[in-house]
């Protein structure tokens, strides 16, 4: 499986289309991966995602997406789960170990109103790795 990241730093960029660069990880079955950063540049939308579609993306963690763009995505192929935030590297171990927790209003066609909107659904300090104990 190959996934992409956009990136501030080492950190999931706030907005998909704001990120000049993104990282690209293929997840291995014994738990690793492969990466590589690469630019975007200042594509628009559309180039974006077809840009990760030719790369062979199929998994999409970002912070911010325009839900305009998500059915898009998924005619790329491209399963895309936003409203994460934190270190690019430890998001993709959270995902390829099973353990990546989305808030409820993020990644599955939710509103999005759980990042300080005013639906009452803030993420707290838990965290996209905090695990119920």
């Amino acid at each position: 499986m190959r996934l992409a990241i956009p990136l501030f730093g080492s950190e999931v960029a706030p907005r998909f289309g704001c990120a000049e660069r993104i990282l690209v990880a293929d997840l291995r079955e014994d738990g690793s991966w492969e990466e590589a950063a690469q630019s975007l540049g200042l594509l628009p939308w559309p180039a974006r995602l077809q840009h990760l579609a030719q790369l062979g993306v199929t998994v999409l963690l970002c912070g911010g997406f325009n839900r305009h763009w998500l059915p898009l995505a998924e005619s790329l192929g491209i399963r895309v789960i936003w409203g994460l935030w934190g270190d690019a590297r430890e998001l993709i171990s959270a995902f390829h170990a099973g353990r990546l927790q989305t808030p409820p209003a993020f990644g599955h066609g939710g509103r999005g109103r759980g990042r300080g909107g005013h639906g009452g659904r803030g993420r707290g300090r838990r965290g996209p790795f905090h695990q119920e104990d």
